[in-house]
């Protein structure tokens, strides 16, 4: 027996070679139950050889020599990432997909190191979904499908005006502070006309 690929598993027999006077070999007419054992994150596909099909275990009767493969295929998980908002910036992967006639999926236990990217005016707050925190970068090890956002904040700053002396007059905005969630500062980036009123 073998597997393919040998990193994938192994294939157990449930009874140890019968034959007198060779350890190594049934007798003749011996039927073994075949069961394949995946390693981490290589399920069972099919067998080759002696004996085919997918069927988990299977029957082989020794009436000839045999030769039985197990094929295992790796497993591959999707990784989906987003920003919130969608224009607060976005989410790098340090690594490209990985997996094997996949171009998209990871192979299991791939750790992954994702750095969010804020985009002018905001800054990274969050992460949520299938990685939580504020540490940037974060990892998540793909085994399974996962999904992460990186939440942005909307960048903000305080406008102060006075005028010297107090009673010489006014200054006047064009425009009220805008940022998003507090109404007392204008989002990074506004411009702001400022007029003097005596």
């Amino acid at each position: 027996t073998s597997a393919s690929p040998a990193s994938g598993g192994s294939v157990e027999a449930d009874l140890a070679p019968n034959c007198p006077g060779d350890g190594t070999k049934y007798a003749a007419g011996t039927q073994l139950q075949l069961t394949p054992n995946p390693a981490q994150g290589y399920p069972f596909a099919s067998r080759s050889g002696d004996v085919g099909g997918s069927t988990n275990p299977t029957t082989v009767t020794m009436d000839g020599d045999r030769s039985v493969t197990a094929n295992f295929s790796q497993q591959c998980y999707t990784l989906t990432t987003s920003a919130s908002p969608a224009s607060g910036g976005s989410v790098e992967a340090d690594i490209a997909p990985n997996c094997p006639g996949d171009g998209g999926t990871y192979t299991s236990g791939t750790q992954i190191q994702l750095t969010a990217k804020p985009a002018q005016g905001y800054r990274f707050a969050s992460w949520s979904g299938d990685a939580g925190g504020s540490t940037n970068p974060t990892s998540v090890t793909m085994d399974g499908d996962r999904s992460v956002t990186a939440n942005f904040s909307q960048q903000c700053y305080t406008l102060t005006v006075s005028a010297s002396p107090g009673a010489g007059g006014s200054v006047e905005a064009d425009i009220a502070p805008n940022c998003s969630g507090d109404e007392t500062k204008y989002a990074s980036g506004t411009q702001v006309q400022l007029r003097a009123i005596p």
